[in-house]
């Protein structure tokens, strides 16, 4: 069962990593967001992560795409041949990305309240 802190990598181009956020809901409904290479016109570094935040994938410094975050069924990740699952985050690796969707200007309000619930 897909739960929060589980990490799937999309296996088409760019190979982008996907973390899963939230439990998920009654529904299978969970916040979902993708990490991305720090680049030099990045808007949002709410979330700044370092190799040693998740060294089994980030060998530069990372941002958490809070733009890009989504809500929505997340078994998909697990059964399709487009994700495959990597090591769960580390707690604390996510704690700083759930802190940084609190900070982020990019992550929209209502997500911001879903996070704020878990609390």
């Amino acid at each position: 069962m897909i739960g929060q802190g589980n990490v799937f990598r999309c296996l088409q181009p760019p190979g982008h990593v996907f973390v899963v956020l939230t439990t998920p809901d009654e529904n299978g409904e969970a916040l979902v967001v993708n990490l991305s290479t720090l680049r030099d016109t990045e808007e949002d570094c709410a979330c700044v992560l370092q190799a040693d935040d998740y060294p089994v994938f980030i060998r530069h410094k990372t941002v958490v795409m809070y733009r890009c975050t989504v809500w929505g069924a997340v078994a998909a990740l697990g059964t399709t041949r487009d994700f495959a699952p990597m090591p769960d985050l580390p707690a604390a690796t996510l704690a700083k990305i759930l802190d940084g969707a609190l900070r982020s200007d990019f992550l929209r309000e209502r997500f911001k309240r879903i996070i704020l619930s878990l609390c």
